[in-house]
Order: C-alpha cells, then sequence, then structure tokens
C-alpha cells in the first residue's frame, strides 16, 4: 500500500522511467495506492513513464486507487502515465484495476493517460471495476485516456481488451472498449490514432448523473472509443480505423435528464473523427 500526499507514481517496479528499457519483468503483488496528492499516476509496472520504453512486461497483482484529492488520479494495468513521450509495447495486463473513491480521472487495462507516444500490441485481460469517479473520468479497456498534448501523433495500435469492464460510478464522462475518451489540450496538437484494435469482452454501465461539462451533456459508451472532447475541432481529425468490437454494451442511468449516447464504435464526438 503507498500512502502520499506529494505527487505519486505508485507502481509494482518503477515509480518513473524516464529514458532506457524495461523488458520483461512481471509485477505480481497487488497495489493500493492511498494518496492526496493533486497527481497521481498509479501503474502494475511503471508509474511514470518519460521517455523510455516498457516491452513485453506483465501484471497480475489488482491495482485499487484511493485517491482523497479530485485533481488527476490515474490508474493503468501496466503503465499509469505516459507523458511527453514513450512506448509500451507488448505488455499484458491481468489483474483488477479498480477506482474506489471519486477522486479518479481514469482506468485503464494498459495505460490510465497516455499523452503521445506508442500503446502497440498490448493485451489487458484483467478487469476493470469503477465504483466511483469524477464527473470528468473515462475508463478504458487499453488506455483510460488519450490526451493530445504536443505535436507527435499519440497513438494506440494492435491492441486488444479481453477484461469485463463494469462501471457503476454517481458520475463520470465516457467508457471504451478500447479508449475511454479523447481529448485535446488546446491548437497546435497532433490528433490520435486507434488503429486495428478489438474490444471482446462486454461492457455495463450504471449512473445517475450527467457529464455537466460544456459539449458533453451526458455520458457515453463506445465499444472501441467513449467519447471525443476537441478542444481544436475544426483542425485535428482524430482516427479510428481498422477496429473491431465485439462486446455486447449495456448503459443505465438512474437520474432525470441524463444524455446515454451508446455507439459499437463510439459513443460520442465533439470534433471530427474519421472511423474507417
Amino acid at each position: 500500500t503507498f500512502s502520499t500526499a506529494t505527487n505519486s507514481r505508485p507502481a509494482g517496479l518503477v515509480g518513473k522511467l524516464s529514458g532506457g528499457t524495461l523488458s520483461k519483468v512481471i509485477n505480481r503483488p497487488s497495489i493500493t495506492a492511498e494518496s492526496s496528492a493533486k497527481y497521481c499516476y498509479l501503474g502494475g509496472v511503471v508509474g511514470f513513464l518519460d521517455g523510455g520504453s516498457v516491452l513485453d512486461c506483465r501484471n497480475e497483482g489488482n491495482l485499487t486507487l484511493n485517491g482523497s484529492n479530485a485533481q488527476f488520479h490515474y490508474a493503468g494495468g501496466v503503465v499509469g502515465v505516459i507523458y511527453p513521450d514513450g512506448l509500451v509495447q507488448g505488455c499484458v495486463n491481468t489483474g483488477t484495476v479498480a477506482a474506489a473513491t471519486a477522486a479518479t480521472n481514469g482506468l485503464g487495462g494498459i495505460v490510465g493517460v497516455q499523452q503521445s507516444g506508442e500503446t502497440i500490441s498490448c493485451v489487458n485481460e484483467g478487469k476493470l471495476v469503477a465504483n466511483a469517479m469524477r464527473y470528468s473520468g473515462t475508463v478504458g479497456g487499453v488506455v483510460g485516456l488519450v490526451y493530445n498534448n504536443s505535436q507527435e501523433v499519440t497513438r494506440v495500435h494492435k491492441c486488444d481488451n479481453k477484461g469485463v469492464i463494469e462501471v457503476a460510478a454517481t458520475e463520470f464522462r465516457a467508457v471504451g472498449g478500447v479508449v475511454g475518451g479523447i481529448d485535446d489540450a488546446a491548437a497546435g496538437c497532433a490528433l490520435a490514432e486507434i488503429l486495428e484494435c478489438r474490444n471482446m469482452k462486454p461492457i455495463s454501465v450504471t449512473t445517475a448523473n450527467a457529464a455537466g461539462t460544456s459539449g458533453l451533456d451526458g455520458f457515453y459508451l463506445g465499444g472501441i472509443l467513449g467519447s471525443v472532447n476537441a478542444a481544436n475541432a475544426s483542425v485535428i481529425q482524430n482516427t479510428v480505423k481498422d477496429c473491431v468490437n465485439s462486446g455486447n454494451l449495456s448503459a443505465t442511468t438512474t437520474g432525470a435528464n441524463n444524455s446515454i449516447k451508446v455507439g459499437g464504435i463510439c459513443g460520442n464526438t465533439r470534433g471530427t473523427v474519421l472511423i474507417t
């Protein structure tokens, strides 16, 4: 169990990997992060990936995020965050990734939040469970949130989700079988590409309240991509290409006047998306 009030990068093996390569290692212990820090990135293998490579690694431990500061808290089965660059390739997660408090922004079967870099040929087999999240929270079978934040393309390529996704949070924004959401930081950043990916398991969502952010007036469920929130919608064209969803999708709201958008590939788009 990690407990901290400072910027937190808890992980099974390496808190922060800046350059270099971590290859063919396995984490087996379960990890609970109890952080009151503004930022918390929990990873089964690496917490914070900064320009390095995580190759053919595996997480088998269960991850639980118990943050108490509703800011930027993410958990990924293998890596918590990729920023400002990095490569995650050939990795597998079999552990459950869970959010237990409303401070959580995102959960991913492989990566919690990806800000540029590449996630390639990875497989999530672990269950994703969100019983509490922030109103802006996103859950993805492979990547929780893709945040376009540089002039380099952010890419999720040839990845599979084989883990069941269950969300029963009072508030959250989007769930996707591969990527929970795509956000753009501002004008001038490059696009995101989701290429040759598959979701192969069912997704079940229950919530009480709408997301309530501008342009995102409900909650969204997609077999591949949950939602797109493009700050620079007229310029950036995010791409979903050659992807397959074979999982059943179920969404229920217990709140009044909520909008539910469900799509076999994409739940909701604010901005241009090319689906091929």
